[in-house]
């Protein structure tokens, strides 16, 4: 029997730590080698070499009292192949007792998305070598692996200014209006970076104007007829009040950018973005949001592209910063979802039904 003469089928990795699992980036060489032993002679048709990503999707909606529909979509992605092993004419070789080592070599592919696991689906990667062998059931040995996306903060795209702003008028419990216009360096920012954040201020009204700055992650999941998302404060920042008929330019205290996920482009039916949201509140508890767009990358400023942190060069202001520390452990495809304060989140999901019917969902911690 296969079981009595194949005494060990392991897949091995060069690059692999010993209590951790490996990680790449594209472009990465993944070396590595499957061991076989064998015990007594024996007939194998093949070994093969294949490396995967899989995205998975599971959403569900409530559609009658005690009834819950849930779809789950998964999309695998064949990364690369190779057969370590092929058969002769007879379609298996014939080999003797002992043990075997069948090397391999191949580069990780560029544009392959970041490993994560978030609220409602997941992206994981492995590699798995098979034994095939003649009237016998296939023989696996299988190494789970996670990819950090190389994304590069230096492409000219990512390095213009980000605008954005606007007026508050309020209804009730107070008279005049709130402009406020914000600005940044940049659109693109890696771990660890700071966002100087200039605001022009005019606030005209009675009230003391209270701002917030936020980085707001945004998870959306697909499957062929729901669509979900939801939203994650992963750091946030009280700023300098801004007093009633007072109008002028802040330098608010930078934010830095904690441990995250590189940003997804909507792989494998997931997606994963980031933005600055500026969040205004008056005394009277009407408040206004505005969005500055984030891209999340893991190639920092070079010395050619490197500029000034701040956004008012041509102002001459020295920026006082102070730094808001993020979540420091990082993801676990696995095992953990996306680090984040729990007193700081915020969650949303939205059910894309036939016809193109949408029902919202929301929560809020």
């Amino acid at each position: 029997m296969i079981f009595c003469k194949v005494r060990k089928f392991r897949l091995i990795l060069d690059t692999r730590g010993p209590d951790s699992a490996p990680v790449f980036t594209g472009g990465d060489t993944v070396t590595g080698r499957v061991l076989l032993e064998l015990v007594a002679e024996a007939r194998v048709g093949s070994i093969e070499l294949k490396v995967k990503g899989q995205g998975r999707v599971t959403l569900s909606e409530d559609t009658a009292p005690n009834t819950t529909r849930i779809e789950t979509s998964q999309t695998k992605k064949l990364i690369y192949r190779e057969m370590l092993l092929r058969p002769d004419v007879l379609d298996f070789k014939v080999l003797q007792p002992g043990e075997y080592e069948f090397p391999f070599s191949f580069r990780m592919p560029m544009h392959l998305g970041s490993s994560f696991k978030g609220s409602y689906g997941s992206i994981c990667y492995w590699m798995e070598a098979k034994l095939h062998r003649p009237w016998s059931f296939t023989k696996n040995s299988k190494i789970n692996f996670k990819i950090i996306a190389t994304i590069d903060v230096n492409t000219p795209r990512l390095q213009k200014l980000q605008r954005n702003g606007r007026n508050i008028t309020p209804m009730c419990c107070c008279s005049g209006e709130l402009s406020v216009r914000t600005r940044i360096d940049r659109e693109g920012y890696i771990p660890g970076d700071v966002i100087h954040i200039v605001a022009d201020v005019d606030n005209r009204t009675s009230k003391v104007a209270w701002p917030e700055v936020s980085i707001v992650q945004i998870q959306t999941f697909h499957t062929s007829t729901f669509y979900g998302r939801k939203r994650k404060v992963v750091a946030t920042m009280k700023c300098e009040r801004v007093a009633p008929g007072t109008s002028g330019t802040w330098h608010w205290c930078g934010l830095r950018v904690p441990p995250l996920t590189p940003s997804i482009d909507h792989l494998l039916n997931i997606g994963l973005r980031y933005i600055l949201r500026v969040r205004v509140k008056l005394q009277c508890i009407v408040w206004a949001d505005f969005e500055l767009p984030l891209v999340i990358g893991t190639v920092h400023l070079g010395p050619v592209m490197n500029r000034a942190s701040s956004v008012s060069s041509e102002e001459s202001a020295t920026l006082d910063s102070k730094h808001v520390a993020g979540p420091e452990q990082s993801e676990e495809c696995s095992e953990n979802s996306e680090n984040v304060s729990d007193e700081s989140s915020e969650h949303s999901m939205s059910l894309l039904l036939p016809g193109n019917t949408h029902r919202p969902l929301e929560e809020t911690d």
